[in-house]
């Protein structure tokens, strides 16, 4: 079953307004849009936009943040346990390597889930309903 979506408000320069493709006319001369095989080219558009924002927004932002704040602080705890000791310092091996590579991107996906919960759930807050969206009034008898 099809179901029917409002228009959206006049004057409106909404990236959903450009992507209704099945006008129909309805009964009281509005028109309203259907659901149909082109609304799937929208949604694989928005999740490759995502994924690829996802991915440059970890790279770019929280990989070097995880760098600078989670590896050197790990290294600098086993840097000062090793002096307290009294032994040089060793170099790093593969597998201490490993974990801070491990460490540095749990960080950078975690950043990631938190900017972007942190956004969206912002604009559902915020949010105003259309005035399409509202429900009629009650008739007082």
């Amino acid at each position: 079953m099809s179901a029917v979506v409002a228009p959206p408000p006049a004057g409106s320069s909404s990236l959903l307004s450009r992507y209704l493709s099945y006008p129909v006319v309805a009964a009281d001369g509005s028109t309203r849009y259907l659901k149909g095989p082109k609304d799937l080219l929208f949604l694989l558009g928005a999740f490759a936009v995502l994924v690829v924002l996802r991915e440059v927004t970890m790279r770019l932002v929280f990989a070097p943040c995880a760098r600078r704040w989670v590896v050197e602080a790990n290294g600098d705890a086993q840097a000062r346990q090793t002096a307290a000791e009294g032994k040089p310092a060793r170099p790093s091996t593969g597998k201490e390597l490993r974990r801070q590579q491990k460490a540095a991107t749990r960080f950078a996906e975690q950043g990631w889930s938190a900017l972007y919960y942190t956004i969206f759930w912002s604009f559902g807050v915020v949010r105003r309903p259309s005035p399409s969206s509202d429900p009629e009034p009650a008739s007082s008898d």
